[in-house]
């Protein structure tokens, strides 16, 4: 029966090969923006005219330089705002962040952006676990001084930064040791797969991370490599490249990116703009699969068991042990309004009914970006409206939250909530395969989900 929660459950959140059909719904609804770099010979002869042109095309929404051709911060906002123009991110170098972030921050301000992102990290020939470590270790400091000032500080991806290490690349290195509260990050989709990474795949595997995106395609044929740079005449107009387009979308609509930036290097770049355009308008949503299963075809055993590998008890071989185990109860929706009423925000759940829920690594783990020891956890979760926090504490057998320990907490991690279209009855709390060494850890009730990576 366990088997068959599991089923219906993951058929309403995931997308299946065997299961897409187009419901007519646009995939992309809104007009994309663009990176200003696109039109850097057009800005060097006129600033002013290169805005007039992009606004002709029908993008208002830029990201750009706090400086453009020598402009200051103030000269420049003045002719977006004449134009109709925003820009919310705003590109930095990183000599330029590291030195002075708090000027970043100014200027930034001045321009009206939210998001401040570089670009480039400086390294030798080749990108190091010294460089990565010399990133973190800036990152973190520059970032939390813009914090303090109200921007949010991006990294944005270009391709060097995923050297293999250990069981993941430098990149992975990078994420998991800068402070989230302080480093998010730009995916640069057409650099994430010239590095030889799956863009789609990627921003799942870290969903509450990434923030912008710059939209370009790869040429046909060309191959990728490490390097961090190609031809700029290998930019082609989405949808005529390597990139599976759809489904990065698709995964960046559901970890919540903000704003997508168009960028074309080409010299191509005004009717590639324009392709670009018209191909993001074209691209339909998938819908999701809705099996005619009633409720009482669900176990409405109080108490379950989910394992990973989910098979485990069932398949296990003389000797083998399980790499996670969590005991916790199913509460009934039972037509309530669950989170933000029955269970309010804000407040610590036992993430489940009855007992807190219990979750045991027989490894150690890297839950949600933190290093965890193997052993035996209280799960308990902070629900909010678009955050939850995720609990892991070293007090077992309590009933509820009640007695609740702040002091015992083993780790803290941040995930994203997310909506979806169909109630989930009972509470359910399941794994999902995610990657070589790597899984999803989900909960969903009511019409609520949230997921955890975990690395094993």
């Amino acid at each position: 029966m366990r088997k068959h929660i599991l089923s219906v459950f993951l058929l309403i959140i995931f997308f299946s090969s065997n299961a897409l059909s187009q419901s007519g719904k646009p995939l992309f609804p809104n007009t994309p923006g663009l990176q200003t770099y696109t039109f850097r010979e057009s800005f060097k002869k006129s600033v002013p005219a290169s805005l007039d042109t992009i606004k002709s095309m029908g993008i208002t929404v830029l990201e750009s330089s706090t400086n453009p051709e020598g402009l200051t911060p103030e000269e420049f906002k003045k002719l977006l705002d004449e134009r109709g123009l925003k820009s919310p991110s705003v590109g930095v170098g990183y000599d330029e962040l590291i030195k002075n972030p708090a000027e970043v921050a100014r200027k930034a301000k001045i321009i009206g952006a939210k998001y401040v992102m570089t670009a480039w990290i400086p390294h030798g020939k080749e990108f190091t676990l010294a460089d990565a470590q010399k990133t973190v270790k800036d990152f973190n400091a520059a970032g939390k001084v813009l914090k303090e000032k109200g921007i949010i500080f991006c990294y944005h991806t270009h391709g060097f930064e995923f050297v293999p290490y250990q069981n993941g690349t430098l990149f992975d290195y990078i994420v998991q040791n800068t402070n989230p509260d302080f480093v998010s990050f730009e995916m640069d989709i057409m650099w994430v797969f010239h590095g030889g990474q799956d863009p789609a795949k990627l921003l799942l595997k870290y969903p509450t991370r990434w923030k912008l995106m710059h939209l370009k395609d790869k040429k046909k044929g060309v191959p990728g490599d490490l390097t961090g740079g190609t031809s700029v005449e290998n930019d082609v107009a989405l949808g005529t490249g390597q990139l599976n387009i759809p489904e990065t979308l698709s995964a960046a609509k559901k970890v919540g990116v903000e704003y997508y930036f168009i960028e074309d290097e080409s010299s191509r770049f005004r009717e590639q703009v324009l392709q670009t355009m018209a191909y993001l308008k074209g691209l339909k949503e998938v819908k999701e699969y809705n099996p005619r299963i009633s409720n009482a075809d669900l176990d409405k055993s109080p108490l379950d068991i989910a394992y990973f590998p989910e098979n485990y008890a069932h398949d296990r071989k003389p000797g083998e042990k399980p790499i996670i185990r969590v005991i916790y109860s199913r509460p009934v929706k039972n037509g309530r309004e669950i989170f933000g009423k029955l269970v309010p925000y804000k407040q610590v759940w036992r993430t489940g009914a009855n007992e807190a829920t219990e979750i045991k690594f027989y490894r150690s783990v890297n839950f949600g970006g933190k290093n965890v020891a193997a052993g035996t956890y209280s799960l308990f979760t902070v629900p909010g409206e678009k955050e939850w926090e995720i609990i892991l504490n070293k007090d077992l057998d309590y009933w509820g939250a009640y007695s609740y320990n702040k002091s015992k907490d083993v780790v803290r991690v941040k995930v994203a909530s997310r909506k979806i279209s169909r109630d989930i009855e009972n509470f359910t709390l399941n794994f999902t395969e995610s990657g070589s060494r790597q899984c999803e850890m989900y909960f969903g009730w009511d019409n609520t989900f949230v997921s955890v990576p975990i690395r094993y």
